[in-house]
């Protein structure tokens, strides 16, 4: 059965126009190791044959679409989901079908570039922001504007939504952070403690308020007192954050091509992940808090442990900068939006990645002074070395 859905996925275009296409097309490019190209392939006609360059199994890529005129900001999964929500460069969001890739509804409104988009907790509503210099809440259903918020006065990079619903932040290259009441916008909170632009504000599960900055920092605010409660200071510009669903780290990609880890409750910095080639757009933690996933300039999807901070795997496949990546509420898939205009589908398997994850009870980090430590995944302590190489 799986066989069958992963053919009717990568072969739709071909087969809704004709059936007969899954002899001509869809079996005779289906992996080698598929069990319906070992059944029927000596059945198909001789008009396609491929000489070299057949996988022997499925891609993990399971569903790919050409979803928009221009590059692709941002996407995101609903919370039960079944649809998956893009934005653009072209100044349109888009709403799909998270099993099929099939375009359910095209949202229309901003006037440039759509930076960001998201879910509200209940799925009935979305958030985005724009080169515009708004912020617009949607109805998710129909597509219609609902309202459209005024108050930065530079390219709004990012929106988010706190856990229970009632407030929404936006980042801007205005270099503020603005916590809007969403029951009345109009009485918002601007934070100006960053002293470059700003480029992601995310809400952990806790409900404080993170952002990403230009000027090298992810700061932490309360939302009790309305005050910058920590500030996590990195090497270069902060691009994107993250933060576990345990609540216990923070995530940062930056544009020295790493990713820092940091424990949320200590402002400690616990280790930095090394592997892509250039800077690091998107982090996101899978719902169990095992894996982070990372998207990068360099084309990349990169899979890593979050215990030992051991790169797992690389996805290959994208034909462009990668900018953004979400997990799916149940785990299993990762949705990416590329500037090749593409949001792709992704498995995520489980299994395979388990068996990829290092035994070893204590892992070894470089720092970023040179030295190295040891870290034990299971207490967080660690042991500096100094590196003689």
């Amino acid at each position: 059965l799986y066989d069958c859905e992963r053919l009717v996925l990568s072969a739709y275009p071909a087969i809704s126009a004709s059936c007969f296409q899954v002899y001509n097309c869809a079996i005779p490019f289906s992996p080698t190791q598929c069990l319906l190209h070992q059944c029927y392939i000596s059945q198909t006609p001789n008009t396609v044959k491929l000489r070299s360059g057949m996988e022997k199994t499925w891609s993990p890529n399971t569903v790919s679409i050409e979803a928009h005129a221009r590059r692709v900001q941002a996407v995101a999964y609903s919370p039960n989901g079944q649809r998956i929500v893009s934005c653009s460069e072209d100044a349109t969001i888009k709403l799909w079908d998270a099993r099929t890739g099939a375009q359910l509804h095209v949202l229309e409104g901003h006037a440039a570039r759509v930076c960001c988009v998201a879910f509200s907790p209940t799925g009935k509503e979305l958030l985005s922001s724009s080169d515009d210099l708004t912020v617009k809440l949607w109805d998710a259903t129909t597509g219609k504007c609902l309202e459209t918020w005024t108050r930065h006065t530079h390219d709004v990079r990012s929106v988010a939504w706190s856990p229970d619903g009632k407030y929404a932040a936006s980042g801007s290259y205005d270099r503020q952070v603005i916590l809007w009441p969403v029951a009345s916008p109009q009485t918002a909170t601007v934070f100006t403690d960053h002293q470059a632009e700003g480029d992601q504000v995310i809400f952990p599960p806790d409900g404080d308020l993170l952002s990403a900055g230009h000027d090298k920092t992810s700061k932490m605010w309360s939302m009790t007192s309305k005050r910058c409660i920590r500030t996590l200071v990195h090497p270069a510009r902060v691009m994107s954050v993250a933060v576990s669903k345990n609540n216990q780290i923070v995530a940062c990609g930056c544009d020295d091509n790493n990713i820092v880890l940091w424990s949320k409750a200590t402002g400690e910095q616990l280790r930095t992940l090394r592997h892509h080639r250039h800077w690091v757009w998107s982090v996101d933690f899978s719902p169990d808090d095992q894996i982070l996933a990372s998207g990068s300039w360099d084309h990349d999807l990169c899979l890593w442990d979050v215990a030992s901070g051991s790169h797992l795997q690389t996805l290959l496949g994208h034909a462009d900068q990668v900018l953004s990546v979400r997990f799916s509420p149940d785990g299993t898939h990762i949705v990416t939006g590329e500037c090749g205009n593409s949001v792709r589908i992704w498995e995520c398997n489980g299994m395979a990645l388990q068996q990829q994850r290092p035994k070893e009870s204590r892992r070894l980090f470089g720092s970023l002074t040179g030295d190295r430590r040891i870290w034990q995944p299971s207490t967080g302590t660690s042991t500096t070395t100094s590196d003689h190489h």
